[in-house]
């Protein structure tokens, strides 16, 4: 009787223990695969908008999974943000494992004084789409300067640099 419930007990632990190991070998279903892909950065030039100024905003995506994703139709979708380089990406791009995709839109902030949360999106072949919202900001202050640190004398015959 002991010898048959060890043999049962060990016959169960050949079934429960490779679940496990495939989890944590990462084996996701394409569909799954979209998860592993994620924005890793936003950067905005320049960093605060005046109203109606033109830019950059460059977005990382990067699939830390272990299956290639297919990207398509990258955008971003706000009513106040005109992205003027739209047919820039017509292509599908696939991103393999731990490789990194910059989109780069040269745009035009279409607001006045706020913060605007903008949504970028890309499609994927593999199911549904990556949507991220980003903080974009409008200010139409006048930028000021100011000098920290000056010489005690100025001489009109020597050059020198302030700051």
């Amino acid at each position: 009787m002991k010898s048959f419930v060890l043999a049962i007990l060990a016959a169960s632990l050949l079934v429960v223990i490779p679940a496990p190991c495939l989890a944590a070998q990462g084996q996701v279903s394409a569909s799954d695969a979209i998860y592993q892909a994620h924005v890793s950065s936003v950067t905005l030039d320049p960093e605060v908008f005046y109203p109606y100024e033109t830019g950059t905003i460059d977005i990382e995506l990067t699939n830390s999974g272990n299956q290639t994703v297919s990207l398509a139709h990258p955008d971003i979708l706000d009513t106040h943000v005109k992205v003027l380089n739209p047919n820039s990406y017509n292509s599908v791009v696939r991103l393999g494992p731990g490789n990194v995709m910059k989109y780069s839109f040269q745009i035009q902030v279409d607001a006045l004084d706020g913060t605007y949360f903008p949504i970028f999106t890309v499609s994927t072949k593999e199911s549904g789409s990556i949507s991220y919202p980003f903080k974009l900001e409008v200010d139409s202050r006048n930028l000021t300067a100011g000098i920290t640190d000056r010489p005690d004398n100025f001489s009109m015959s020597k050059k020198d640099t302030v700051n």
